[in-house]
């Protein structure tokens, strides 16, 4: 199993354009295993809910860079245009433990010219812990506007994103009911 220090490690040694070096087919659901950390939670060794985001934001990241090769900051960098969290919704389902090693599986669900719908699942023996819906705006950031995606970003998310992805997508305890239903969470 990859350390965390290892995949922050291989995030800051990304060489190359990010545009030019990402892929254009892959997984569309990966998943990595994640270690809840002591910091990240209340006294009584749960989870903190306002640090669910972080986990799930991160781990999209690392997903981002290891699956398709595409640096989200670097991108940043160079193309001066990046996403802006427009609105996040987390269903806290079951507690997360300190030190207790779950499961997140991040994939994109819907997807516009200027705009991105990314799902977090958090789980771990089967059982579904949390979910997440993370909507992003991409930004011009030297203007402030909203800009279109790139033709090669667009081209990227159109192979990416679940097809017709199944389930609710505008009401999360919908979506959570359908996930236990159809994908066997408990």
């Amino acid at each position: 199993m990859e350390s965390l220090l290892e995949r922050g490690m291989e995030r800051d040694l990304a060489v190359g354009s990010a545009l030019d070096t990402m892929l254009t087919s892959g997984p569309n659901q990966p998943e990595s295993d994640v270690l809840i950390r002591f910091p990240d939670c209340d006294p009584f060794g749960h989870l903190n809910n306002g640090r669910y985001l972080t986990y799930f934001v991160n781990t999209r990241e690392d997903h981002v860079l290891s699956t398709y090769g595409f640096d989200i900051y670097r991108h940043s960098q160079e193309a001066r245009r990046n996403w802006l969290v427009r609105g996040a919704n987390v269903a806290y389902l079951r507690p997360v433990k300190m030190n207790q090693l779950i499961k997140i599986r991040t994939r994109l669900v819907d997807v516009g010219n200027a705009r991105l719908k990314v799902e977090g699942l958090m789980h771990a023996d089967g059982m579904l812990h949390a979910i997440s819906w993370v909507d992003l705006t991409y930004v011009n950031l030297d203007t402030g506007r909203v800009a279109r995606h790139e033709e090669k970003l667009q081209e990227l998310f159109d192979n990416i994103v679940l097809p017709n992805a199944p389930g609710d997508l505008i009401d999360i305890h919908k979506r959570v009911k359908w996930l236990r239903a159809e994908e066997n969470f408990k």
